[in-house]
């Protein structure tokens, strides 16, 4: 997968993509497949990195895939 694209994915009240740019549908499905085996996880590093404030800005998470395989940013996170 290319690091070109950028996909913002709503993490509550259910996983559902708000946007794309550059990415085709199997792509896509590919990261919001990581984000499904990832989501406590990412939640959990939200929050670390948002304390209390984080609780409420949850709901939209910009995620884009690095051009490292593996790697995912998210929200200024890293998740490899």
């Amino acid at each position: 997968m290319s690091g070109d694209g950028e996909a913002k994915f709503w993490l509550e009240p259910g996983l559902q993509l708000a946007r794309n740019y550059r990415y085709t549908r199997q792509q896509l499905k590919e990261i919001e497949s990581l984000i499904e085996d990832h989501y406590n996880e990412l939640v959990r590093a939200w929050k670390h990195h948002f304390g209390s404030r984080g609780d409420k800005h949850i709901q939209a998470w910009r995620l884009a895939v690095g051009t490292r395989p593996g790697t995912v940013h998210a929200g200024g996170v890293s998740m490899v």
